[in-house]
This record gives C-alpha cells, sequence and structure tokens, in this order.
C-alpha cells in the first residue's frame, strides 16, 4: 500500500491515504470499498504493464519476461517495479501466449 501510494497522488475518497505518525510508523487510513478499490487498479495496472509488453515485444513476450525476472530478481522497491515484476511472473506462469495447447513429447529415437 506504500508504494501503491507513493506512486501517484491518488484519489483519497477512491483510494484512502497512508498517514505517518509522529514516531514515523506508516498507518493506513482506508475502508474496505477503498481496499477493493485499490486491488482493483493494482490489477488493471497488471493489464496495462502487459499491454505495454506485448505491444512493444509483440511475439517475444515470454522471452522478455523471463530475461526481465533474470536480470531483476529483486527489484520491486517502487510501484512501478512491483506491477513489471508481477506482470513477468505471470506470464511465465500462466498460458497467456498459448492457451489449451497439447504438447506432445517428441523423443530422440
Amino acid at each position: 500500500m506504500e508504494r501503491f501510494h507513493a506512486y501517484t497522488p491518488r484519489d483519497e475518497v477512491q483510494f484512502g491515504h497512508m498517514e505517518v505518525d509522529e514516531e514515523g510508523n506508516t498507518n493506513l487510513v482506508m475502508n474496505l470499498d477503498q481496499k477493493i478499490n485499490t486491488v482493483v487498479q493494482a490489477s488493471k495496472d497488471v493489464l496495462g504493464c502487459l499491454d505495454k509488453i506485448s505491444n512493444y515485444y509483440k511475439r517475444s513476450v515470454l522471452d522478455y519476461a523471463v530475461w526481465y525476472r533474470e536480470k531483476y530478481p529483486v527489484m520491486e522497491e517502487r510501484y512501478n517495479q512491483l506491477i513489471t515484476k508481477l506482470t513477468c511472473h505471470l506470464i511465465v506462469h500462466t498460458d497467456f501466449l498459448a492457451p489449451n495447447l497439447h504438447w506432445d513429447v517428441v523423443e530422440f529415437l
């Protein structure tokens, strides 16, 4: 949530806000609807990232996702880095490129 709110100014009515107390602790000031709105927005951000990657790399989306995960394994300090990493994980771990494809075993004889 800290990364979500630090990334860009958010509508407090829709997403709530973060407060820092006098001891430097961060507190969420959000109701349930605002938490749901945050999850929905983050999901939209993942889909937006997927759109950017797929439009840029076309047929090499999976290659890019594997490369990104290997090149930046711990890079998720900022919200945009977290969304990119999550998107790459989803590309690698789903049937995004070849849904319902059945693979036949090809063996050397």
